[in-house]
């Protein structure tokens, strides 16, 4: 039985050989537009004829062509070298490859972002797109190429549902940046981005479906993330664009910060109506890193069993900074549970409340604070502190934490900052600390 890829090779061979490439598959999927018999065609099959697709020319233009033949593409065993964007726009495109070889000379199915001041690779433009199983480089000096960008014309439904599977990234400013509802990333290695992993956003004008579930409030939801390790990242997903007040229902699960989170965390912005659970850093690349930095609104949501790690000795150093970092303002934030998990060794504070208004019912439960502080100038393990303007309520609640010291700076108190009767803190038996640190200062509230 002929193999898939010689199958493949030998598709692309015979399509050369009739001077059609790309034209053959463009035009069966044009003919029979409503029920077109997609079939899987190797990239190699849309080359010009002049060289050969991944020989070390330019691949764009065969790309392309491949992805404007609306069939589904396969990039296995090829190496493309591409210049300028690629424009996606028709419903249901994929891109794919059975497996990848991702580093050194001998590197297949991948595709090298040849031109640094690229702005978009992917430029998707229709719901429904899928890329899998491949692997994006991008050269040192690429800080501004997105990789994959969805977008739906001005006036379009929100609608973008796009997945992004077994895909492996090197470098560029984002991985992805969404406007629209519907994204899943799913068992993906992202290294050093220069600006974040990816952005949610959404629509500067569209057209609402007349449902309920497609309203300026509800529309932007739908947003899965799973399985995926962030090496070196300077953020994670974040979501701090248009809209992020009403942005709900996001899912993060089983993520790996290897050798640190910088510039916040592997969540960064506002966390409505969400779960995060297993992410883990453990190992701080920058004393700016940390696990999540929850902005003005954020609330009700679980974090489950999140932990960071960290380092510090004569040879060695590497801590975050505040793994969780809670940001209250004009809207506040509420209802916040950290379940399970722990935090610390740290270079700062384990919690960083930081802002004005109110900050209700943040509660940690069965949270282990191990060494917190140790770079800093007193023990404050949870710190409240006031940003521009005054806080009117605070509300901590501990239960079944524990708090470790060694010493490492001044002791103070479990939770520092903030000397005043608007900080309550509520804890119970289970939760302990070592002796001769106070819970508190003398002006916050025990309850």
């Amino acid at each position: 039985m002929q193999s898939r890829r010689s199958f493949l090779s030998f598709a692309g061979a015979g399509l050369v050989a009739m001077g059609c490439k790309g034209a053959l598959a463009s035009s069966a999927f044009r003919e029979d537009a409503g029920n077109p018999e997609r079939r899987l065609w190797h990239v190699e099959a849309f080359g010009s004829g002049q060289s050969k697709v991944g020989s070390g020319g330019d691949d764009t233009v065969a790309l392309q062509s491949a992805l404007d033949s609306g069939e589904m593409i396969d990039v296995t065993g090829a190496l493309l070298r591409i210049s300028d964007t690629i424009n996606v726009n028709y419903p249901g495109a994929n891109v794919s490859s059975v497996m990848a070889s991702r580093v050194g000379n001998r590197a297949s199915s991948k595709i090298r972002v040849s031109e640094n001041s690229m702005p978009r690779l992917f430029n998707v433009s229709a719901a429904n797109f899928e890329a899998s199983g491949f692997f994006v480089e991008c050269d040192a000096g690429n800080a501004v190429t997105t990789l994959f960008h969805f977008e739906r014309p001005a006036g379009a439904a929100a609608d973008i549902d796009a997945v992004i599977s077994r895909v492996g990234t090197e470098g560029g400013g984002k991985i992805f940046h969404i406007y629209g509802r519907g994204l899943k990333l799913d068992g993906c290695t992202f290294a050093n981005t220069k600006i974040a992993v990816g952005d949610l956003d959404f629509p500067v004008s569209w057209t609402p479906n007349g449902s309920s579930n497609d309203t300026q409030e509800t529309a932007m939801r739908a947003y899965q993330f799973d399985n995926l390790r962030f090496h070196g990242v300077a953020a994670g997903v974040r979501n701090v664009g248009r809209n992020s007040l009403n942005c709900g229902g996001i899912q993060m699960t089983n993520i790996h910060g290897d050798i640190g989170i910088g510039g916040g965390g592997a969540f960064v912005g506002v966390a409505r109506d969400g779960q995060f659970a297993n992410i883990l850093s453990r190992m701080g690349a920058t004393n700016g890193g940390g696990i999540v930095d929850l902005h003005d609104g954020s609330s009700n949501c679980a974090f489950t069993n999140l932990g960071n790690g960290g380092f510090k000795g004569a040879d060695v150093a590497r801590l975050v900074r505040n793994p969780i970092v809670i940001r209250s303002g004009p809207i506040g934030v509420n209802e916040l549970s950290f379940i399970g998990g722990t935090i610390g060794p740290c270079n700062r504070n384990g919690v960083h409340i930081l802002g004005h208004g109110k900050a209700q019912n943040i509660a940690f439960l069965g949270i282990a604070f191990d060494r917190t502080n140790i770079e800093g100038n007193q023990y404050f393990p949870i710190k409240v502190e006031e940003s521009g303007g005054a806080f009117t309520e605070v509300s901590i609640k501990l239960g079944a934490c524990n708090f470790k010291f060694r010493g490492e700076t001044p002791a103070a108190c479990i939770l520092g900052g903030l000397n005043s009767a608007v900080v309550t803190l509520y804890r119970d038996n289970l939760t302990t600390k070592p002796k001769g640190i106070p819970w508190t200062q003398s002006n916050i509230v025990v309850g």
